[in-house]
């Protein structure tokens, strides 16, 4: 297993030192200008160069028929085959999936029970958290500011200035 550590970490490096000089021969190119809005249409000027970081690239993301695809799929390949030996060596011949299949699957259908805790304590935690905060906002604040609150506003204004007439009518003046 080690052996397949140390490949995959060799790999690892070798096609993302090709990335990072890559990176450093494009900014040499446009003369150590670091604005990205003028990049553009390298691939004319710098063929070699995108050649080698399209080929890290896709050794990065495990490309097929690439290093970085055989690396990692020996190490998956690894992980698989001890897994698999682990269901034989306890599921054949011994009762220990006879009672707890069920709850083994479930265990593992719930990636370790961490999305069943998610779901119950945290995602309901925050959609009443996002509901009171709806109700708050939506409900107080903004009808307050908006069309109910502009209504207020204008009353009392208009309520204010028609405080200000001191001028009192007579019967005959009107």
């Amino acid at each position: 297993m080690s052996q397949l550590a140390l490949f995959h970490l060799i790999n690892h490096a070798f096609y993302k030192g090709l990335l990072f000089l890559g990176a450093g021969a494009v900014i040499h190119a446009v003369s150590d200008n670091q604005d990205f809005r003028k990049y553009g249409a390298l691939i004319k000027f710098l063929p070699l160069t995108y050649s080698v970081m399209l080929i890290a690239s896709l050794s990065l993301v495990a490309f097929p028929f690439m290093t970085g695809f055989y690396s990692k799929d020996f190490i998956l390949d690894t992980v698989v085959y001890f897994i698999a030996t682990i269901d034989i060596f306890i599921g054949l011949g011994s009762n220990f999936f006879s009672d707890n299949s069920y709850n083994i699957y479930g265990f593992f259908n719930q990636r370790f029970l961490i999305e069943l805790f998610y779901n119950n304590y945290i995602t309901n935690l925050i959609l009443k958290l996002g509901g009171q905060t709806t109700k708050v906002i939506d409900k107080g604040s903004i009808e307050l500011l908006g069309p109910y609150g502009l209504e207020l506003g204008l009353v009392n204004l208009s309520r204010n200035i028609a405080s200000l007439d001191t001028v009192k009518l007579n019967k005959k003046d009107k």
